[in-house]
């Protein structure tokens, strides 16, 4: 991957050689160095203020109370891990945090669940779900559409439970063909 980004680098810095374009070049490379910068700051204080609230939900025994929502989809999908409870509580929590829009916060919790699989259809069959994750409340998307300066922020989030119910459904029956077979 360093061998790509020197290349492109370099290919960049060339064709602003050749086109005397390199004071454009620069001041465009500063500008979003320090856009990134913000934004990353931004979005670090959005991850702290939601990861807090997942650890709140779950000091409180909301995360319990997700579990026990998510029993019926969970036995379902995973039988043989269903049993454990350790490893049905990874999965709730992991499943809430994606729908919750909290990537950040579910990414230790899937790492978690994964530990605790005995089944690897089942772990892929995880892997697939959490890659498409359903998201009833995309916080990091309506973050940056507020930040961009969106008139409605929040207009596109139809779209998003479509597409991510599509992607989910998609999976779940690739996951269920492909795992399913006997080798």
């Amino acid at each position: 991957m360093n061998i790509f980004w020197f290349f492109l680098m370099t290919l960049s810095s060339l064709f602003a050689l050749i086109s005397g374009t390199t004071e454009q070049t620069e001041a465009a490379l500063f500008a979003a160095v320090d856009d990134a910068v913000s934004l990353s700051v931004r979005l670090l204080g959005l991850m702290a203020f939601w990861s807090g609230m997942m650890h709140i939900l779950k000091e409180s025994g909301a995360m319990e109370k997700v579990s026990a929502l998510l029993s019926p989809l969970l036995k379902l999908l995973f039988p043989d891990s269903y049993r454990s409870t350790e490893t049905r509580n990874a999965m709730a929590s992991n499943i809430a945090a994606n729908l919750l829009g909290l990537g950040n916060a579910a990414t230790p919790l899937g790492l978690r669940a994964m530990r605790l699989f005995k089944n690897n259809s089942e772990a892929g069959l995880f892997v697939l779900l959490n890659t498409t994750g359903f998201c009833l409340l995309p916080t990091t998307i309506l973050s940056l559409r507020t930040q961009a300066g969106a008139a409605h922020p929040s207009s596109v989030i139809p779209l998003i439970w479509l597409t991510s119910l599509l992607s989910v459904l998609f999976a779940v029956t690739l996951g269920k063909i492909t795992g399913g077979r006997k080798k």
